[in-house]
């Protein structure tokens, strides 16, 4: 795993009263991938107050972002804009779009239709529900074993709107309040499942996903062997289903470094 996913992953670590409490020994804390490349922590651990923890990490643009749980499969996604039109590139952000319908849900499509005439809002829509697919099959440990995308179908509850360009440049520069989004897989609800979106500053969007422990798809089963509660009840499931989704914290690079390491990563 490459040094700075690694120094955003242990973040992570003191929830588990590892041996591990300084990040001087960042390199030493035992990070594993499942078969279908999920991240799980594979050292040893107290995971009294944290029975099923996981963790998933994503990277585009001007962000890496990591998410946590305690109790359900947790997955995380990032999206940034411009990501679909490469530098170079003469096609339309349309055009672009086109090129992946087939990975889009028909309502999902019919949503960027409707936004034509505002480009912001057909990329905001479009990376937002791109991210909550993304996210999806990284709390199961699919990766690309799930296909197609157009399976998954990301219920937007507020689509990106046309607004002016004051209030752009504002949200571009401000942390936007998590939304609750609606998963349909095959065209059916997922009652056990829960897809949170927010707007971070730059115009990305980022989506956590939460579900149930049961669900991991592990073919080697060391990730769902670190599980000490791997099937809680409906009611169980429930309450961490609905649990409050915060935030993200911003961090920079110098938060994350150890402290022997700050010298040589500002004077170098």
């Amino acid at each position: 795993m490459p040094y700075m996913l690694r120094l955003v992953a242990v973040q992570a670590a003191p929830e588990l009263d590892s041996p591990y409490p300084d990040q001087h020994t960042v390199c030493q804390v035992q990070l594993q991938r499942t078969r279908g490349s999920k991240p799980f922590y594979g050292g040893p651990a107290n995971r009294q107050h944290v029975p099923n923890f996981n963790y998933n990490v994503s990277h585009e643009g001007d962000y890496v972002v990591l998410a946590a749980e305690g109790c359900c499969l947790c997955g995380v996604d990032v999206a940034a804009p411009q990501q679909l039109r490469r530098r170079g590139s003469s096609r339309s952000l349309q055009d672009c779009i086109a090129l992946l319908r087939d990975q889009l849900a028909p309502g999902e499509w019919d949503l960027l239709q409707s936004l034509q005439g505002d480009e912001s809002a057909v990329e905001s829509a479009f990376q937002s529900m791109w991210s909550c697919k993304e996210a999806f099959i990284k709390a199961r440990g699919d990766g690309v074993g799930f296909a197609p995308l157009s399976r998954i179908e990301a219920q937007l509850t507020h689509p990106a709107a046309a607004t002016q360009p004051g209030q752009q440049q504002q949200q571009q520069q401000q942390q936007q309040p998590v939304q609750a989004v609606r998963l349909l897989v095959d065209g059916q609800p997922q009652p056990q499942w829960r897809a949170f979106l927010q707007q971070l500053p730059g115009r990305h969007w980022v989506c956590v996903v939460r579900g149930p422990p049961a669900a991991a798809v592990d073919a080697i089963g060391e990730f769902k062997a670190t599980f000490q509660e791997p099937h809680l009840s409906d009611e169980q499931l429930q309450v961490h289903l609905d649990a409050h989704s915060p935030a993200f914290d911003m961090l920079t690079v110098e938060d994350l470094l150890p402290d022997a390491a700050l010298d040589s990563y500002c004077c170098g």
